[in-house]
């Protein structure tokens, strides 16, 4: 899929779908284009790479849903990652989604290339409090499994199984 949407780019649209706690769909006036939240990542949902949803995926996506769908975004477009997805700083009115998914606890932090230290720092915060909090996914039973961990035993079509990383 090729898209229009650039590094260094803001640019306001609806939130149209949410798939995960750190996916959604934004439809701009010249393009729609689904889009990662910089500086986290949710849990797991079945999707075309991934087999199994993650504890607390859907109950993530659900929140994030909640929060933004049909409703306009403020998007800053930032890079592309590994699998050509624009990752991108989204704000609804005066607040960051990122901060939000992570300070409720639907999110971990996520270190992303260039980040500043401020940033870190406020991220690193925020993820600390909704753990200690036991805040959204932190408040169910069991060992949590970062995402990327997950994806690595649950992807599609991969026969091998790591288990590293628990959180």
């Amino acid at each position: 899929m090729k898209y229009r949407l650039l590094p260094k780019q803001t640019k306001s649209g609806v939130a149209a779908a949410v798939h995960d706690g750190d996916s959604i769909k934004v439809v701009f006036p010249d393009e729609t284009v689904w889009i990662r939240l910089y500086g986290c990542d949710a849990p797991e949902v079945v999707s075309n790479h991934v087999t199994a949803n993650q504890p607390a995926g859907k109950e993530a996506g659900s929140f994030l849903r909640g929060i933004v769908k049909g409703k306009t975004v403020t998007v800053e477009t930032l890079f592309k990652d590994q699998f050509g997805r624009m990752i991108c700083k989204v704000v609804l009115g005066e607040e960051d989604l990122t901060e939000r998914m992570i300070a409720s606890g639907w999110a971990w932090f996520l270190s992303e290339p260039k980040m500043e230290t401020e940033t870190v720092v406020k991220l690193k915060t925020l993820h600390e409090t909704a753990k200690k909090s036991k805040e959204g996914l932190w408040g169910f039973a069991g060992r949590k499994v970062k995402p990327e961990t997950w994806r690595k035993n649950n992807r599609r079509f991969s026969m091998e199984k790591e288990y590293e990383d628990l959180w």
